[in-house]
């Protein structure tokens, strides 16, 4: 392992555009981490009641402001480009760095980094395996922008995190050597699953899952794309249906949605809406967040906030609000709690950060 300025080298960009295209999600450099007061919650305005649908991005955002300071949130991200957070764990990655994490891997995170050098010149960006520690090793392949494989977007992990997808190659995560590429002409690769590498290939975008060392991919023409480990039909439609492939790799539909979208769910089989309503596995409603769905926006601002798991009955909620120039955010933590008007129990899970460029990368939980 190296630190990363010890690896920030090779050809320069010739411009900065390609680097903003290679790394559209990177969290902008010059980003801060708000220095909290301890005495925060005793003072200011009245606590801000909520949240509820009617709510606008500003008053949701001062409803999380104003929330108790709980523990970090056990999850990783990186502020402003050069900062990796990882719960309560910091660590600065170096002036100049700009890091993105694309997939959890034992120990650390493929990650892709670029950055400028003393000069202030743009250095290639680069995958490899950035550890806890913050230093990086970076992959011996990575495909010449502008070329076939260069154009392949997304990155996954296989299951056991042995390997790695991307730039529409297998990589040996020990060596960070290639090992295959995959077949056809791949477009964006969406997930690694038991199934294999799932991905969309051209012209049609047909949705397509191999295993390295098959002869050829399993195709799925009957639907229009992949949402995690499912297949979804009639993507883009009002109504769209949600397709699981049981052990032989063979579609079964699961569930259908109209308007919302369909339901996160975590390990224990607790399901979230977009809204916020948490339901069991049998459909039985135990709590409802209430968020906004779907708010308006100008098309520059991101959604007001999104849903994840943080554990199998913790939810973490990422608020999002303009703050002139930047993008400010915050993590929200909520269980489920019987004694809460709700049904939901909710803390500050971060301070408020900003200078994230849009769109802002969802959150990884360490492996």
């Amino acid at each position: 392992m190296v630190r990363i300025r010890e690896v920030l080298g090779g050809r320069r960009r010739l411009g900065r555009a390609a680097l903003v295209v290679a790394t559209v999600a990177v969290l902008a450099a010059g980003a801060v981490l708000a220095v909290r007061d301890p005495e925060d919650r005793r003072s200011g305005p009245e606590p801000v009641t909520g949240p509820h649908a009617s709510m606008t991005a500003e008053q949701l955002f001062a409803w999380g402001e104003q929330l108790p300071r709980g523990d970090d949130a056990r999850v990783a991200y990186v502020v402003g480009g050069n900062t990796l957070v990882a719960g309560a764990h910091r660590v600065d990655l170096g002036p100049g760095v700009q890091a993105e994490l694309r997939a959890p891997l034992p120990g650390g995170w493929l990650a892709q980094l670029g950055g400028t050098d003393e000069l202030g010149n743009w250095i290639d960006v680069r995958h490899g395996f950035l550890a806890v520690d913050g230093s990086f090793r970076p992959f011996s392949f990575e495909a010449p922008r502008g070329t076939m494989l260069g154009r392949v977007r997304g990155e996954a992990a296989s299951p056991d995190g042995s390997q790695v997808a991307y730039d529409g190659t297998i990589v040996d995560v020990a060596s960070g050597q290639a090992v295959a590429t995959l077949p056809g002409k791949p477009l964006v690769v969406t997930a690694w699953t038991d199934h294999g590498v799932e991905y969309a290939e051209r012209p049609a975008l047909t949705p397509e899952a191999w295993q390295p060392g098959d002869a050829a991919p399993r195709s799925y023409p009957g639907a229009d794309a992949w949402e995690g480990p499912d297949l979804l039909v009639d993507y883009g439609s009002r109504c769209s249906t949600r397709l699981r492939l049981d052990e032989a790799g063979e579609p079964h539909q699961v569930d259908r949605s109209c308007g919302e979208g369909f339901p996160l769910v975590s390990g224990s089989g607790l399901q979230v809406t977009a809204s916020g309503q948490v339901l069991a596995a049998s459909g039985e409603t135990l709590a409802d967040l209430d968020l906004p769905v779907d708010p308006p926006t100008d098309g520059l601002d991101p959604p007001c906030c999104s849903l994840t798991w943080e554990d199998d009955d913790t939810l973490l909620v990422s608020l999002h609000l303009r703050r002139q120039p930047e993008i400010a955010h915050l993590f929200v933590r909520c269980r489920l709690d019987d004694g809460a008007d709700n049904g939901l129990a909710c803390e500050r899970a971060s301070d408020v950060f900003t200078g994230a460029s849009w769109p802002f990368t969802q959150p990884l939980p360490p492996r």
